[in-house]
């Protein structure tokens, strides 16, 4: 560090103030302040980084996700800087070298957020709280017990520099294990998703001009799927918010609007689809099912880069509706996505029936 860090709490305005030297957050080891706790499983931390003492341009003041105290610890971190923008920095695995993905070009006071969903870490920013961007999502394996916290580093080991935070809150996860949920692409409003236990029913909320082009922007409950697998749902209703609202299974390569993926799909209007980007940020194409409305169940199934959508008025009887060869990595998103075909308002959907098989025959 160079120089000794403190940290102090305020109940009477419920902030935190952080002074932490140290000559960087970055490369092989770390050298900061971190007011942390420990974190069980999935869950996410938010704060409102409300101001960075100017010591340096590179002075790092954001929420982090690490798996130790030690220097060389995997981690990942969503930070507001005076000089250098926002950026979700992290090192996937320990003692290995930093990455880092730009945010917007802004200075405190800002938002941001940092979730876990199993080993995947996905950051955020936002002006006011409420709605919010992606910044990046990346795999970090870490163990199940990890330390989320406030952390600040000068980037100069002869001087300390203050950071306050507000608003500070650990979360817990927004569904249950092993699923996570977000908005995918530019949605223009914030989507919800829940499940209920008792019914094993899925209700989402997604907003997002289309699932089509070369960006997509909709809602998204998912899980990580390893190598091969399906993933089977009946849609059991879609709002008529609009002819093309998109509801049904995808698998998804990344958590980015431009990925590469797979749709099988039921809209209120225009039948059954399936839909695919089969390279990341290229083109969508489509092949049309049965010309029906929910209740409708529907199917994606994957092995190796070859992926088959098919469809069921019943859940027994399937019928193949395309095959399309698409490249993905070894662990990829499998889960529920909604799109309103609108950035300016919200359709709803319901699920259920949902399952997701890694590695077992196909039906």
């Amino acid at each position: 560090m160079g120089l000794t860090g403190s940290a102090s709490f305020a109940s009477t305005s419920t902030s935190y103030s952080v002074t932490g030297a140290g000559a960087d957050i970055w490369g092989a080891a770390d050298a900061f302040r971190y007011v942390y706790q420990p974190l069980a499983g999935d869950g996410e931390i938010v704060a409102r980084v409300a101001t960075v003492e100017a010591v340096h341009a590179w002075v790092k003041a954001g929420v982090m996700i690490r798996e130790s105290l030690s220097p060389g610890a995997a981690h990942g971190m969503m930070m507001v800087t005076p000089g250098k923008n926002n950026n979700f920095q992290r090192r996937v695995v320990a003692g290995g070298l930093s990455t880092s993905t730009a945010g917007s070009a802004v200075t405190a006071p800002y938002w941001v957020r940092l979730r876990r969903t199993g080993d995947v870490l996905t950051a955020f920013e936002s002006p006011d709280g409420a709605t919010w961007t992606t910044v990046g999502t990346t795999r970090v394996a870490m163990p199940a017990n990890v330390l989320v916290g406030l952390a600040v580093s000068s980037h100069v080991s002869t001087a300390a520099a203050t950071a306050t935070f507000d608003h500070v809150a650990i979360l817990p996860p927004e569904v249950p294990s092993p699923w996570g949920t977000q908005d995918v692409g530019a949605t223009g409003l914030a989507g919800t998703a829940s499940f209920a236990s008792e019914t094993s029913t899925w209700t989402m909320a997604g907003a997002g001009a289309d699932i089509w082009g070369t960006a997509d922007a909709f809602r998204y409950v998912y899980q990580p799927l390893a190598g091969d697998g399906e993933i089977v749902a009946r849609v059991a209703s879609v709002q008529n918010a609009a002819a093309w609202v998109k509801a049904g299974v995808m698998i998804r390569a990344e958590l980015t609007a431009g990925s590469a993926h797979a749709m099988m799909m039921v809209t209120p209007g225009k039948g059954n689809n399936f839909q695919r980007r089969t390279t990341g940020g290229g083109t969508s194409t489509s092949t049309a099912g049965s010309f029906a409305t929910a209740p409708y169940w529907v199917k994606l199934a994957r092995l190796g880069d070859t992926i088959t959508a098919s469809e069921s008025a019943d859940g027994v009887t399937w019928q193949t509706v395309g095959t399309a060869t698409i490249p993905m990595p070894g662990v990829v998103f499998a889960g529920l996505a909604l799109s309103s075909h609108s950035a300016t308002a919200l359709a709803g959907a319901t699920f259920d029936q949902v399952t997701v098989r890694s590695a077992e025959p196909f039906r």
